[in-house]
């Protein structure tokens, strides 16, 4: 009895330690993923559709909606899956609109088949229930893929502003194909924003953000950085407002093909008239702070190296004319591009600390 009583303190011990290391069967992640169709492919109005999950007791819930240039259509849930073995599932989608139209099919779980059931095919829902767990969402077409379609089904907020994210096939500038996959365009921890050029499939996408609002007249101020010294010749980085390509006012920075050209403009559409535009070389400068004041009648841009503006600038440059758009159609825009869609040497990434707008006045 001595013997064991010595030895109860390790007996408790080890028995701790086993239930600490054991803590029941292993719980498994939800997970779910659709395997076809795949983006941009070309679908029926009626078109089958296959995934697989992995859940404890969840059942796959799939929906669409359409994107003909609107970024907040609601989503139709979709008749019920089959489930086979093995975490597949299967079932049919509609994509009922024009032909070349594009479409966003997405796969959730519910917590089971009696939750699943609560999803009846035809309701609309403005948005996705956030307690699901969602497949990457696939964007495809109905009957051809068309070019030159422009979408914006994707909205990020940042600095204060929503922004629509831009998507679509041999689209200007370029021309190019823009992403709006998280791989293109996302918010890192700090709240910044990033536009990559990449590399998918063989195929180079660009990106391209565009406020959902006229913001007028006042200071357009920017705050860059990320491969601003190593920019490949054929990318450009554009800080902009936009209504058409004659009622336009850039920033831009890019060596335009040539590596021996200075690497940054400010321009007043159409660039090619006299006095319209205003080149200059930001160096080595691995961050920028642009600004852009445009009023009535008046433009003037400046560029700092770094993120403070107390300092002289790298440039600065008044506009000389006073013919210059009116606001209320255009909307401020960044994108990162390739000229005639020549892919870079390698990837590409710029990373905007900020945006702010300062209106002026009327």
């Amino acid at each position: 009895m001595r013997a064991l009583h010595h030895l109860l303190p390790a007996i408790c011990l080890l028995l701790a330690m086993a239930v600490t290391c054991w803590s029941g069967p292993p719980m498994t992640q939800p997970f779910i993923a659709l395997t076809s169709p795949t983006s941009d492919a070309v679908v029926s109005e009626v078109t089958p559709v296959e995934g697989r999950f992995v859940s404890n007791s969840g059942s796959p819930v799939l929906f669409v909606r359409p994107l003909e240039r609107n970024a907040h259509a609601s989503w139709l849930c979709q008749e019920p899956m089959v489930e086979a073995a093995a975490g597949t599932f299967s079932g049919h989608v509609r994509c009922d609109g024009p032909v070349g139209s594009r479409f966003e099919i997405i796969a959730c779980l519910s917590a089971g088949k009696d939750a699943a059931a609560k999803f009846k095919p035809g309701t609309e829902l403005a948005e996705l229930p956030p307690s699901l767990a969602a497949a990457r969402s696939v964007l495809v077409y109905r009957d051809f893929l068309p070019s030159g379609l422009e979408t914006y089904s994707r909205v990020i907020d940042f600095s204060g502003f929503n922004w629509e994210v831009k998507a679509g096939r041999k689209l200007g500038p370029g021309p190019n194909t823009f992403s709006d996959a998280p791989e293109s365009v996302w918010l890192d921890d700090a709240k910044h924003l990033h536009l990559a050029l990449r590399a998918e499939d063989d195929k180079w996408k660009c990106a391209e953000v565009m406020c959902d609002r006229s913001l007028g007249y006042g200071e357009y101020l920017w705050v860059v950085s990320g491969d601003l010294t190593t920019l490949d010749r054929h990318a450009v980085l554009g800080l902009f407002t936009y209504e058409n390509r004659s009622h336009e006012i850039d920033f831009e920075l890019s060596r335009w093909g040539d590596a021996t050209k200075p690497n940054a403009q400010f321009v007043v559409q159409p660039y090619d008239l006299k006095d319209h535009m205003f080149r200059f070389d930001t160096r080595n400068a691995p961050t920028l702070t642009i600004s852009v004041d445009w009023k009535k009648g008046r433009m003037a841009g400046r560029c700092w190296a770094g993120a403070d503006r107390n300092g002289k600038p790298l440039a600065e440059w008044t506009y000389p004319h006073h013919i210059l758009p009116e606001p209320g159609k255009e909307r401020v825009r960044m994108n990162l591009w390739l000229l005639d869609g020549h892919p870079p040497a390698e990837r590409q990434e710029v990373i905007v600390e900020s945006f702010t707008f300062n209106p002026f006045k009327l």
